[in-house]
C-alpha cells in the first residue's frame, strides 16, 4: 500500500499524468480550431466575390509575366514553367475563339480540344503576337485548407507546450527554492528550514536534507555546550586552585619566618601545606583528565555521612586560618541527627571559595558568623559577615560564587546568597 502511495506521488507518474493532459487539450484544442477554420475556409471560397478578386489577381500576375518575357501564345514551355509554379489554378488561353493552351494538358491538347468552344467570362491577355483570351479556373481553397490545418497543428502544439510547462513551472521553481536554501545552510545558516512540499522525490530529499540540518544545528548545540562546559569546567578549577596556592604559601612562609610557637604547631604548619599540596595535585589531575578524556560532565563522588564528619574538620581549619588572618570569627554549632549527601572534594573547594571571598570583601573590624542550619529536608551551614566599605563591585569576576552555585546543584543542594545592606550571607543547604 505504501509502495503505491509512493508511485502515485512520484515525480514519474506526475509527468504522465501532466503529458496526458497536455494531450487531450493539445487535440481538443486542434479539433476546434480546425473545425473553425474550415468552416471560415468554405465560406471565403463559395463567395462570388472572393473567387472573383482572386480570379483577376491571378489574371494581373499572368499578364506580367506576359509581358516581362514578351511571350506569344505559342510559347507553350513558358507558360508550362509559369503554371507549375501556380498551381492554385488551371488556365485557358482562347484566340479568336480557338483553344490554343491548356494548363492540364501540358504535353499538348488532345484532338478533341478543336472542338472545344471558349466560355463566358474570359479575360483579355495581351501577347507579343496580339490579344487572346483567358479562362481561369481556380482552386484557392486549397491554399487556405493547408494554411487552417498548418495553424491548428502549431497552436495545439503550442498549447501542449504551455500546459506542458506550466505544470513544470512549480517544481521547476520548488527546485530553484531547494538550491537558494542549500547555498544559505554553504554559508554554516543552520537555523534557516528547508521547505518541504509534497510527497514525491524532491519532498523526499528535501525532508532528508532538513534532518540533516537538524542533525547539524544538534551536534553543533551538544558542541557548543561541551565547549561551554569544558571552559566553565576549566576556569572555575583554575580559580578554586587559588586559594589553596594561597593558603600553601602563607603557610610556606610562616615556616620560612619561623612564626611559630611551638614544634607541634610547626608539624601542623607542615600537614596544612602536604594537605594543600595535595588537594591542588588533584584538581590539576582532574583538569588534565577532562581535557584528555572529552567528557562533558566533571565526575563526582557523592557520600551519604553526618554532618559532623562532613563539616567539623573543615570548619576548624576555616577557623583557624581566618583567625591567622586576622578576622574575629564566632562558630555555633548544632550538628544534625541526620546524615547528608555532599561530595568531599566539592566542599573543600566551596568553603576554599567562601574563604578567598572572606579575605577580598569581608570587613576586618566585623565578626564572621559561622553557623549551622537546618530544615525538613536539608541541613547545611551559614556564613554572616560585613562588607568592607567603598568596595567596588567591579572588583569581583563573580566566578567563585558561580562555582559554588555550580557545585551545589550538582549535589542537589540549595545556594541562597544576600548581599543588602551593606551585609553578606550565604547559606549552603544539602540534602538529607
Amino acid at each position: 500500500m505504501r509502495d503505491m502511495e509512493n508511485k502515485i506521488h512520484s515525480l514519474g507518474f506526475r509527468l504522465v499524468k501532466l503529458l496526458l493532459l497536455a494531450a487531450i487539450l493539445a487535440f481538443t484544442s486542434f479539433q476546434l480550431l480546425y473545425a473553425a477554420g474550415i468552416r471560415a475556409v468554405r465560406a471565403c471560397v463559395e463567395n462570388d466575390n472572393y473567387v472573383k478578386l482572386m480570379d483577376e489577381k491571378f489574371a494581373v500576375r499572368l499578364q506580367d509575366y506576359i509581358k516581362t518575357e514578351n511571350l506569344s501564345v505559342s510559347d507553350t514551355e513558358k507558360l508550362n514553367w509559369w503554371s507549375d509554379r501556380h498551381w492554385e489554378a488551371e488556365i485557358q488561353i482562347f484566340k479568336e475563339g480557338i483553344l490554343l493552351y491548356d494548363s492540364y494538358y501540358p504535353e499538348g491538347l488532345p484532338a478533341a480540344a478543336e472542338g472545344w468552344e471558349m466560355p463566358e467570362g474570359g479575360r483579355t491577355l495581351v501577347f507579343a503576337d496580339g490579344e487572346a483570351e483567358l479562362m481561369v479556373y481556380g482552386s484557392y481553397g486549397y491554399r487556405l485548407y493547408v494554411g487552417v490545418l498548418v495553424a491548428a497543428l502549431l497552436a495545439s502544439f503550442g498549447i501542449f507546450l504551455l500546459t506542458v510547462m506550466a505544470g513544470i513551472r512549480r517544481t521547476i521553481r520548488y527546485i530553484g527554492l531547494l538550491n537558494t536554501e542549500i547555498r544559505v545552510l554553504e554559508t554554516g545558516e543552520l537555523d534557516h528550514p528547508i521547505t518541504v512540499q509534497g510527497k514525491d522525490e524532491l519532498a523526499t530529499l528535501a525532508k532528508e536534507l532538513d534532518d540533516m540540518r537538524k542533525a547539524f544545528r544538534e551536534q553543533n548545540r551538544r558542541e557548543a555546550e561541551l565547549t561551554e562546559a569544558y571552559r566553565g569546567m576549566i576556569t572555575g578549577m583554575s580559580h578554586d586552585l587559588r586559594t589553596p596556592l594561597t593558603s600553601l604559601l602563607i603557610y610556606t612562609e610562616m615556616l620560612d619566618k619561623r612564626r611559630f610557637q611551638s614544634e607541634e604547631q610547626m608539624w601542623s604548619y607542615i600537614k596544612k601545606i602536604s594537605k594543600k599540596a595535595h588537594q591542588m595535585k588533584q584538581m590539576s589531575d582532574r583538569i588534565l583528565e577532562y581535557a584528555l578524556s572529552g567528557e562533558r560532565e566533571e565526575q563526582f563522588r557523592m557520600d551519604y555521612i553526618p554532618e559532623q564528619e562532613a563539616f567539623y574538620d573543615l570548619f576548624s581549619e576555616m577557623e583557624s586560618y581566618l583567625s591567622q588572618k586576622g578576622f574575629r570569627t564566632a562558630v555555633k554549632m548544632e550538628w544534625s541527627e541526620h546524615p547528608i549527601w555532599v561530595c568531599e572534594e566539592y566542599l573543600i573547594r566551596i568553603l576554599d571559595n567562601l574563604v578567598s571571598n572572606l579575605e577580598k570583601y569581608a570587613e576586618p573590624e566585623s565578626l564572621v558568623v559561622i553557623r549551622t542550619v537546618e530544615d525538613a529536608d536539608s541541613a547545611g551551614f551559614q556564613i554572616m559577615n560585613q562588607r568592607r566599605e567603598m568596595m567596588e563591585e567591579a572588583d569581583s569576576s563573580g566566578i567563585g560564587l558561580r562555582n559554588i552555585r555550580r557545585m551545589m546543584e550538582k549535589m542537589g543542594g540549595r545556594c541562597m546568597v544576600d548581599g543588602e545592606g551593606g551585609k553578606f550571607q550565604i547559606e549552603l543547604l544539602f540534602r538529607k
